[in-house]
């Protein structure tokens, strides 16, 4: 009997020293250091973004009414001054620019084409319960800038906020509009 009791605890003591060492390779690996991205000198920081409507019947949670994701998208940097433009390409949903003095705005890549290229690629939903923008309305939209800001000299870094928004059933397409019933 005592060779029985004498086996157990040799099984149990091999059996506690391994769950330690595992334990402890878990805590090793919990302590790995996670380098941040740097940032850029900048003094301007953008941040972008994009809302995504509750579409469902039943009544939403806060969650599914304040869903938003960043933006990722791309995007232009336009000088305002003389019409100059350069891509930028936000980093979850964020951009640093270091700028000059000048007047400047941001506006989504997919707008910088000529206005017909522009009117061809956007969805033009068609259905009962769509009412469709006219002419105007388009170019009204591709027009517009996400934000149009001014750089100072000597001011502090400008931390600027954007969104892009979506409706139900249409998508970002400010020019359709959905007239019809709702899911129950």
């Amino acid at each position: 009997m005592k060779l029985f009791y004498l086996f157990t605890f040799l099984v149990l003591s091999c059996s506690c020293a391994t769950q330690a060492v595992i334990s402890q390779d878990n805590i090793q690996e919990e302590k790995k250091i996670v380098s941040l991205p740097t940032i850029p000198e900048h003094n301007v920081q953008i941040i972008i973004r994009q809302y995504i409507p509750y579409c469902g019947g039943a009544y939403p949670s806060d969650d599914q009414l304040n869903k938003s994701a960043p933006y990722s998208g791309g995007l232009i940097l336009i000088n305002l001054s003389d019409s100059s433009k350069v891509d930028v390409n936000p980093e979850q949903g964020i951009v640093y620019l270091n700028l000059s003095k000048g007047n400047y705005a941001i506006k989504e890549k997919y707008k910088d084409v000529p206005f017909h290229e522009f009117y061809a690629s956007v969805n033009h939903v068609n259905g009962n319960y769509i009412i469709q923008g006219d002419n105007e309305c388009y170019k009204k939209w591709w027009e517009s800038n996400l934000l149009e800001f001014e750089v100072k000299i000597g001011q502090e870094i400008q931390v600027l906020n954007g969104s892009v928004s979506s409706s139900c059933y249409t998508g970002n397409n400010p020019c359709i509009y959905y007239n019809g019933p709702y899911p129950p």
